[in-house]
């Protein structure tokens, strides 16, 4: 066994004391008597322990030699037989049936009753299978099994790897490691610097504390729990203030782009207007020159007629007045004589400057506001100003740019 291992040695085995032909009531009245005494004086008024090997004594009482299983109350009971010992009827029905069947293969015939031979003293007697199921049940393997069952404490005593003999019954505090007597005298003494206690005392010294500190520990667990529940709470509160936020966002923009919109309504209207002007110029400048190349055509037919006439007369009279034929004066445009036409354009003067404005436009303001006082504080995009009152309120920023 590896040093540090425990193991189950208690100070007497149960097998060691009863045989198996003593009667139960002996061996009842014997448990009563072998007692395991910590140091202390016999003494009719002292709680005395029975110390038993557990394994050992199901196995040797409490089991049947034939399938080795635990009896019980229903299917497993124990039978005793005429020499005393004690089988499960399940066995020793089975016994019966292995038994018929064998004196049926020779004779070819069922027998009603057959031999059977007791597995532990060899002892026979011969029986029906409804004779084996009569038999009387052993109720002092009955009562041991209520009496293991239901009367005893089941502990696990450590025994020492160095000293086998000993069971840990202290701890050493500077080496961490339970020992037993005869190492609080040869290896863990308080000369050697070893600082010792009773395991009992160690337990009830650390109880205290592990409990104080489990305590702590709960206690922090319940604040975490109560801390993550508002957390939760907060963030389907922040899911409302987010849908807040977004719609004063989108009627800011809606805002601005009717805002827009009717200035792009206006300038149109207005370079539709100055547009309409110039061509209602343009238009009246044709009639003029309508009507003036009507008049020219007029004059034109009436010196064409004269020519084709050949009237010397009449052809010489109009060569007199050619000044009624010409115009008093040339018929003036502007744009065609002077070469300058009107042109239109759009001033864009001010639109980076409002693009710039635009992609700073507009903050997301957090108010840090505490639940135990008016006090709060707040992150802002925007330049802060002085109340009126005079007080500065303390902000700090935090610039948030796409």
């Amino acid at each position: 066994m590896k040093k540090g291992e425990s193991y189950l040695r208690p100070p007497f085995m149960i097998q060691d004391h009863f045989s198996t032909d003593e009667s139960v009531e002996k061996i009842i009245t014997n448990l009563d008597q072998r007692m395991v005494f910590s140091g202390q004086p016999s003494s009719p008024y002292v709680k005395r322990n029975i110390v038993l090997e557990e394994c050992s004594f199901v196995e040797k009482f409490l089991k049947c030699i034939i399938c080795e299983e635990i009896y019980n109350h229903d299917d497993r009971q124990p039978k005793l037989l005429p020499c005393h010992h004690t089988l499960c009827r399940i066995c020793i029905i089975q016994m019966f049936i292995s038994e018929a069947e064998y004196r049926r293969s020779l004779i070819d015939d069922l027998p009603n009753a057959v031999t059977i031979i007791c597995p532990q003293c060899s002892k026979s007697f011969i029986s029906t299978q409804e004779g084996l199921r009569q038999l009387p049940t052993d109720h002092r393997v009955i009562q041991l099994l209520d009496f293991f069952s239901n009367n005893t404490d089941r502990h696990t005593v450590q025994y020492c790897s160095i000293h086998e003999t000993q069971p840990i019954n202290f701890f050493c505090e500077s080496c961490i490691e339970p020992i037993c007597r005869d190492c609080t005298i040869v290896d863990h003494t308080e000369a050697k610097g070893h600082n010792v206690r009773d395991l009992d005392g160690a337990i009830k010294h650390y109880t205290p504390i592990i409990e104080a500190a489990m305590s702590d520990l709960q206690s922090e667990k319940s604040s975490l729990k109560e801390k993550r529940e508002t957390l939760e709470q907060s963030i389907e509160t922040f899911d409302k203030a987010e849908q807040d936020v977004v719609e004063q966002v989108k009627g800011s923009f809606a805002a601005l782009r009717a805002a827009l919109e009717e200035r792009e309504k206006q300038l149109i209207a207005m370079a539709e207007k100055e547009v309409g002007n110039e061509k209602q110029k343009f238009r009246e400048k044709i009639d003029l020159i309508d009507k003036r190349t009507e008049e020219v055509g007029e004059k034109y037919q009436e010196l064409q007629k004269l020519k084709e006439e050949g009237n010397v007369e009449k052809m010489y009279k109009a060569t007199q007045n050619l000044s009624d034929y010409k115009p008093s004066s040339t018929l003036r445009i502007r744009e065609i004589d002077d070469g300058t036409m009107t042109k239109f354009t759009f001033n864009d003067r001010d639109e980076k400057y409002i693009s710039n404005r635009l992609q700073n436009y507009g903050d997301i303001i957090t108010r840090m506001e505490s639940s135990r006082s008016s006090v709060s504080s707040v992150s802002s995009t925007s330049t802060a100003s002085s109340t009126s009152s005079g007080y500065t309120p303390s902000y700090r920023y935090s610039y948030y740019r796409p």
